[in-house]
């Protein structure tokens, strides 16, 4: 079973909130030297590129909030596999996982980009990075730790899923408005 944890290192209310962590993420910061740690990345509700990603996070804050009342700008969730679970689970396998998680996040109407990385350290995990600004409402995301613990168990319910090709052909039931990327980062893997 996996272990999904809120990252709360930074309160994420400065105006680059947005921007550092879609790029620590999808490993695309200036002069980034853990590139090789990312397998791919993705996202609900936002383009392909990380660039865009940043403006159309950016944009649904403007939208609906002025920056005096916006507090928090982004939430970073982790979602990290036991080892063991890796040898179940092939690179198709754990798009298709990344994404239906991601999706639970758009489904309640807030965009997320995602990534799969590897490090010595953490083994395989997936970082969630969540807009605080509803795209349908306007309205903050809020998340208590039962939150957080249901959203684990429902991953949880997925990757059992997944292993075991359990996943739906389709995953949602209405078309996303919005493109949705699985973005393959480099060739190689180590799934």
């Amino acid at each position: 079973m996996g272990k999904l944890v809120q990252k709360t290192r930074g309160t994420y209310v400065n105006d680059d909130a947005v921007e550092n962590v879609i790029r620590y993420v999808t490993r695309t910061r200036a002069n980034e030297d853990r590139r090789n740690e990312l397998i791919f990345f993705g996202g609900a509700g936002v383009a392909q590129e990380p660039e865009q990603m940043i403006t159309q996070f950016k944009y649904i804050q403007r939208a609906f909030r002025s920056s005096a009342n916006l507090g928090k700008k982004i939430t970073h969730e982790v979602f990290s596999f036991h080892q063991q679970e890796m040898q179940e689970l092939d690179l198709d396998k754990l798009m298709k996982f990344a994404y239906r998680c991601a999706f639970h996040y758009y489904s309640l109407g807030y965009q997320v980009v995602y990534a799969l990385h590897y490090n010595e350290n953490q083994k395989y995990h997936i970082h969630f990075a969540v807009n605080a600004v509803s795209y349908l409402n306007g309205k903050k995301w809020h998340s208590s730790i039962y939150d957080l613990a249901m959203r684990e168990g429902l991953f949880n319910r997925y990757l059992y899923e997944a292993k075991n090709g359990l996943i739906p052909i389709q995953l949602c039931s209405q078309p996303f408005s919005s493109p949705v990327y699985f973005g393959l980062y480099s060739g190689r893997s180590r799934v």
